[in-house]
Order: structure tokens, then sequence, then C-alpha cells
């Protein structure tokens, strides 16, 4: 089967810049060893929508409820290196089943 992101909401990112400025978040999907990155917000700050997106996974039956779908959202840097801003997962089976509505990570 398929599992295809075409949004991703992030709100109330910690603001990890220094100096006063926004975050320029992007995010990292990775299922297996599949990995999708979004292209960075620049100024996006704490709450951003990636939208138009069209990321596919193949993902395998036997693997749906052991299988973690992760997402990462990282903060770009030009000077430095990026920063984590947060972390989370969720098994393919739980995201599966929510076809067509939000998923909160």
């Amino acid at each position: 089967g398929q599992l295809l992101v075409t949004k991703i909401v992030c709100q109330d990112l910690v603001n990890v810049e220094g100096w006063g400025g926004k975050n320029d978040p992007y995010v990292t999907l990775r299922l297996g060893s599949t990995e999708m990155k979004t292209e960075h917000i620049a100024e996006g700050g704490a709450n951003v929508c990636f939208d138009c997106l069209n990321f596919s996974f193949d993902v395998d039956r036997a693997a749906l409820d052991f299988e973690p779908l992760n997402v990462t959202v990282t903060d770009r840097n030009t000077m430095n290196s990026d920063v984590l801003i947060g972390e989370a997962s969720s098994s393919v089976k739980f995201t599966a089943l929510r076809v067509g509505e939000e998923l909160q990570l």
C-alpha cells in the first residue's frame, strides 16, 4: 500500500533562534529507509503550514503494527548547524486508520 502525506501543520513550535529571530523550520518524515524533507519556511516562526505536498511512502502490510513514521522539525541555519525543534513518531497503522483526518503528533 501507500501512505500519502499532502499537508503538515506545525503549531506552537519552541523558538530556538537567538537574538529575537524566528524559526526557519523544515520537516523531515522517515518511514523505514525512505526519508523526505520539506523546504524550509524562512522566518516561519512558531506556526507554519507545509501544504501542496506529495510525499508518498510504500507501506508493507506486515509492518503496519510496528513500523514508525518519524517526524522531525528542524530550524535551518545558514551560519551554524541546523537545530532540532522537536520530534515525534506514530505507528503506520495508527496513521493509516485516520485517512483524511488531521493527525496530531
